[in-house]
C-alpha cells in the first residue's frame, strides 16, 4: 500500500520536472519539510476555507514551471551557442596552426623582454634545435653574438610602435649561420603585449649579391685593361712617329755626307 509521499516519489522519479502541489490534513512541520524533500513544489493544508490561496498557489507554481521552462531553453541556447562557437574557434586554431607551420619563412612570437612563446616549422629547422629547447631560450639566443647589439636596438624601436625590416644572422647548429632579413612587429595576443618576427633565409640573394660584386670587380679591371691598351697603343703610335722623323732625318744625313 503507498501512501502520500511514496506516490510523489514515484511521481518525480517518472515526471521530473512536473509540477505538484500537495493537499493535506496533516499539518505537522515534518510531514511538510518530508513533502519539499520528495519534490512537491508547494504544500497546501486542508480543509481549504479560501479557494484563492490554492488559486494563488496554482499560480505561483505553474510562474516558477514557466521561468524553469524558459531558464532551460536559454541554457540550451547558450549550450548550443558554445558548442559552435568552440568549434568555429578550432577549426580557426587547426587552420592558424596549419599556415603557421606551412609558412616558408620562420616565424618566432616572443615577448617584450625576448622570451621566445612560440615558433613555427621552419624556425625549428633553421636553428637545429628541439621545439622545447627553443621554447626555454630567448631572441638572443638564436641569433649570433656579433647581432646582440642589433637585436636590442630592434626590442627599443619595436616596443616604441614601429614595424622594423633589417638583415642579421641566425645560429643554425655546427656553427653555422643562415643570413636572413627580419621583418618584426608589436603584437597583442592573449591579454599582452607580444612580438612577431618572420625571418626570411636571404642565402641565395647574399650569393647573387656577392656574384654581382664580383662581376662589377671583373668589368671595373677589364675597362681598366682597356684603358691601358688604348693608352698603350696611343704611346706606341706617338713613338713610331718620332723613330720615322728620326729615321727620314738619318736618312737625309747620310745622302749629304756621300755628296
Amino acid at each position: 500500500e503507498m501512501n502520500g509521499l511514496d506516490v510523489l516519489a514515484a511521481m518525480q522519479k517518472e515526471f521530473p520536472e512536473m509540477p505538484v502541489v500537495v493537499i493535506s490534513g496533516t499539518g505537522t512541520l515534518n510531514d511538510v519539510i518530508q513533502t519539499m524533500k520528495f519534490g512537491a513544489w508547494d504544500y497546501i493544508l486542508k480543509p481549504i476555507h479560501d479557494y484563492s490561496i490554492l488559486e494563488l498557489s496554482v499560480k505561483r507554481v505553474l510562474e516558477r514551471k514557466r521561468l524553469l521552462e524558459e531558464n532551460k531553453q536559454y541554457r540550451q541556447h547558450l549550450e548550443k551557442e558554445v558548442a559552435i562557437r568552440t568549434q568555429d574557434l578550432n577549426k580557426s586554431t587547426l587552420k592558424f596552426e596549419t599556415l603557421f607551420n606551412l609558412a616558408a619563412d620562420a616565424i618566432l612570437i616572443h615577448d617584450t623582454q625576448g622570451n621566445i612563446i612560440d615558433i613555427n616549422q621552419k624556425a625549428i629547422r633553421y636553428s637545429g634545435l628541439e621545439r622545447e629547447q627553443i621554447l626555454k631560450s630567448t631572441i638572443f639566443d638564436l641569433f649570433t653574438e656579433t647581432e646582440e647589439d642589433v637585436l636590442k636596438k630592434y626590442m627599443a624601436d619595436l616596443n616604441n610602435g614601429k614595424h622594423i625590416l633589417f638583415e642579421s644572422y641566425m645560429k643554425s647548429g655546427d656553427s653555422a649561420v643562415i643570413p636572413v632579413e627580419v621583418s618584426a612587429s608589436l603584437i597583442t595576443m592573449d591579454n599582452s603585449l607580444q612580438i612577431m618576427a618572420v625571418a626570411r633565409d636571404i642565402t641565395e640573394r647574399k650569393k647573387a649579391e656577392e656574384e654581382r660584386r664580383e662581376l662589377e670587380k671583373q668589368i671595373v679591371a677589364a675597362q681598366k685593361m682597356e684603358l691601358l691598351g688604348l693608352l698603350a697603343s696611343g704611346v706606341a703610335h706617338d713613338f713610331n712617329n718620332v723613330l720615322s722623323a728620326l729615321t727620314g732625318y738619318t736618312v737625309l744625313l747620310r745622302s749629304k755626307m756621300k755628296q
